[in-house]
């Protein structure tokens, strides 16, 4: 179950875009998601994550059903500074397979209009649906051929200014 939850931890920041952006998808603050991974042919797996956004700077955190951190994701998202930690040893033989399908996710994050990607030789789309507040979606929906994850924003604090 944890191998699957951190193969999925890239996907979860889908919701993220750039400052380059006049528009973000996000705006600064602290969002807590409940996320849902259905693969063809498992056990639908559910889990917490979290993501921090602050200026230029991403923070993202992959959690236990305990609440412990079992990844961490940081980075600049204007280049190409992130920094992988991976705390679980169950998924520690997937960091660098998380780290490629982060990657390849980081389009989505910096361009807001950006409805699909391709990942190991799949297509897949991004759809926003529903509000959790003021230009924030409710749900960020991650599909493809034999994969679904959705993104929903529980709880979220947007940064004072």
């Amino acid at each position: 179950m944890i191998r699957i939850i951190a193969l999925a931890l890239p996907l979860i920041t889908a919701c993220v875009t750039t400052p380059k952006e006049p528009q973000r998808l996000l705006p600064e603050g602290i969002y807590h998601h409940s996320v849902s991974l259905e693969m063809e042919g498992k056990d639908t797996q559910k889990f917490a994550g979290l993501l921090k956004i602050a200026g230029d700077r991403m923070t993202m955190v992959m959690l236990s059903p305990f609440g412990t951190t079992l990844a961490r994701i940081t980075d600049r998202v204007s280049d190409e500074d992130e920094k992988l930690s991976v705390y679980s040893d169950e998924i520690k033989p997937y960091e660098d397979r998380m780290a490629t399908i982060y990657r390849a996710l980081k389009p989505a994050f910096i361009a807001t209009n950006t409805k699909e990607v391709r990942i190991y030789g799949r297509t897949l789309t991004i759809d926003h649906e529903g509000h959790a507040g003021p230009g924030i979606p409710k749900v960020t929906v991650i599909a493809g051929e034999g994969i679904r994850m959705a993104v929903e924003v529980t709880r979220f604090e947007t940064a004072r200014r």
